[in-house]
């Protein structure tokens, strides 16, 4: 039986990396971090081409997405016994949207696959926090546009999901509760 996954879902800058380390620590579980951050780092420093700005190629999407399934499917194995939830910092739903509004396309294979990996429960969260640059992210203006995007692709998709908004004692609270509520009736 597969895990369930939850995922942090939704625009740039809203703490899903804190959200998914924070709710692994308290839940007893692991956590999976993006796999593009990891590939947009080792990208740079072996070619320097986004030196000048640009975060990602259309010819990206396929390794990013093939990584992310990968890291996603080695840390549902390294789960603690007894536990068969992992949280994910990300996932492949959210290659696709961004995919599609960088690119206008993603990889043929990719809604297949997402179909397949089984994603349980989305906490989506919210562009309400302070933007804070790092390197890669490099659209503060579009969270709102983007966060539509996201939410859109849960609800035209029946994906169950709690929205996640406010400070982040807020989200943390949120984001608790709809786990404990999610891990409860599963």
């Amino acid at each position: 039986m597969l895990p369930a996954r939850i995922v942090l879902y939704g625009p740039e800058s809203t703490g899903k990396t804190t959200l998914a380390r924070h709710l692994a620590a308290v839940f007893g579980s692991i956590w999976a971090p993006e796999y593009a951050r990891f590939y947009l780092e080792q990208q740079n420093r072996l070619t320097g081409r986004f030196a000048q700005g640009v975060v990602s190629t259309l010819a990206d999407l396929e390794p990013m997405a093939v990584g992310q399934a990968a890291l996603e499917d080695a840390l549902a194995a390294q789960l603690p016994p007894g536990v068969d939830w992992l949280f994910l910092d990300t996932n492949l739903l959210t290659n696709w949207v961004y995919a599609r509004y960088y690119f206008g396309e993603a990889p043929a294979w990719l809604p297949a696959e997402i179909a397949r990996r089984g994603y349980d429960f989305y906490l989506l969260l919210h562009p309400d926090v302070p933007w804070q640059p790092d390197g890669q992210r490099d659209r503060p203006e579009a969270r709102q546009a983007l966060f539509d995007l996201f939410k859109a692709e849960l609800m035209a998709t029946s994906r169950p999901f709690v929205e996640v908004s406010g400070g982040y004692p807020a989200r943390t609270a949120q984001a608790e509760t709809a786990v404990r509520h999610f891990l409860a009736h599963r």
